[in-house]
């Protein structure tokens, strides 16, 4: 096998690895959706979670390697620089996930201004604690990648990847053009996550939003209620009391 095939190799299958390590990491976007409601959405919820989390893990990666790849072929390079990427990736997506579960928003440019010196010191910490997960996986897939492909288990997963993120933005711009909350509501436990939405299919007349809007409140108002607000079981009721003397003592002694 040529230097440069390892190579390209290795960065497939390092993608991967972080696509899983991200998914762990990210466990805690789930535990907070789960709250909502237990519903359909959840497949949704499944399928935009491995597709987006795998893209945060692969595009950036590959993106960034792939022209040091062509130019230097050479593992000394080429599996530093992705340790580094893949610590990086590791240590952003453990703060977010921290300044989620404490203010429920996630990193941007803004907020990364206003992060106290301590939270910087801890977000080094966890770029260090990336950097040695990191370096185990780039050792770990560049020793597996010495031994011949007998099956095309990458194309595969690659696939599954793939349908997973078509299949969640279709079910997306699906559930909001019908106004479907629980499936829409999912957007903003991912970070950098935007999916497709229904102006394609507004454009196309194929969706009359209007219509399921009121289709929408409809099937809200006919569902049982949920118990979440609880009304007064009785009327409300105000007694008036007299006013009482508004007394001042000056003790002289």
């Amino acid at each position: 096998m040529g230097a440069r095939k390892r190579i390209l190799r290795w960065a497939g299958w390092f993608a991967g690895a972080n696509a899983v390590l991200l998914m762990v990491v990210g466990l805690r976007y789930l535990w907070y959706y789960s709250a909502l409601t237990p519903s359909p959405a959840w497949i949704y919820a499944i399928l935009a979670y491995v597709g987006h989390l795998s893209i945060l893990a692969c595009i950036p990666l590959l993106l960034l390697l792939f022209p040091v790849m062509m130019l230097i072929p050479q593992p000394r390079v080429i599996l530093p620089i992705g340790v580094v990427l893949g610590s990086a990736g590791f240590s952003l997506l453990l703060l977010d996930g921290l300044v989620f579960a404490e203010n429920r928003y996630h990193l941007s440019l803004l907020t990364l201004t206003m992060l106290a010196p301590q939270t910087w010191a801890f977000l080094g910490v966890y770029f260090l604690l990336g950097a040695a997960i990191e370096t185990m996986l780039a050792v770990w897939v560049w020793r597996r990648t010495a031994r011949p492909a007998s099956r095309r288990v990458g194309w595969y997963l690659a696939l599954g990847v793939g349908g997973c993120v078509v299949a969640s933005h279709l079910i997306h711009a699906g559930a909001e053009a019908r106004y479907y909350v629980p499936v829409t509501a999912f957007t903003r436990y991912l970070p950098l996550y935007y999916p497709l939405g229904d102006e394609g299919q507004v454009r196309l007349g194929l969706v009359d939003r209007t219509k399921a809007h009121e289709e929408g409140v409809i099937a809200a108002l006919a569902q049982p209620a949920d118990r979440v607000l609880n009304y007064p079981q009785a009327p409300l009721r105000c007694e008036s009391h007299p006013p009482t003397l508004n007394v001042l003592l000056v003790v002289i002694d």
